[in-house]
């Protein structure tokens, strides 16, 4: 078993990254430790962003969500439940090949079927999956927006950008990417 004692942390506070680049660049390093073998995340993200407390010099604002006693949550914290909604009790089960070097596609196992995460690192990419066999897959945004999208000759095409997408309900044989935005 592997485990993060203490992860990374991105602020958010002035200077730092915007809401949405922390809850991409948490999200996106959770998915690639796991690929890896991590399976115990000790304090590797913060709840709340620290304020005049123990750490606040180098921790800053790196939860997702604000500090006490406001406690509102970023995006990242929205991002976070739907990983752990998609993921619950699914396994790393490997890498799919996309034809590309910045985009991502990686398979979890789960009492639910496979579940494939997909991200590219800049910009937007078209990712065309092949199936098993035809079907109706589920493409689910990092808030939890579930699209249903219907294959044609077992493919399905989808758009993907810094932030994770999640794919269910069927089995995905192949990814290709399509040309880069930027």
């Amino acid at each position: 078993t592997l485990i993060y004692c203490e992860g990374i942390f991105v602020p958010t506070e002035v200077g730092g990254c915007s809401w949405r680049e922390q809850m991409d660049i948490y999200s996106r390093w959770n998915l690639i430790s796991m690929a890896y073998g991590v399976t115990r995340f000790y304090a590797s993200w913060s709840v709340f962003d620290a304020a005049s407390y123990y750490g606040a010099e180098h921790y800053a604002c790196a939860g997702i969500m604000r500090r006490i006693p406001y406690c509102d949550p970023k995006p990242a914290y929205a991002a976070y439940a739907t990983m752990t909604e998609r993921l619950n009790e699914a396994n790393f089960d490997g890498w799919l090949p996309t034809g590309s070097l910045t985009t991502y596609c990686l398979r979890f196992t789960g009492p639910r079927g496979p579940v494939y995460t997909l991200w590219t690192v800049r910009g937007k990419r078209q990712v065309t999956l092949t199936l098993a066999a035809d079907a109706e897959v589920g493409v689910t945004d990092s808030m939890n927006n579930t699209k249903m999208a219907k294959s044609a000759g077992r493919k399905v095409t989808i758009t993907t950008d810094q932030s994770v997408t999640y794919v269910t309900g069927g089995e995905v044989t192949a990814a290709a990417v399509g040309e880069p935005d930027n």
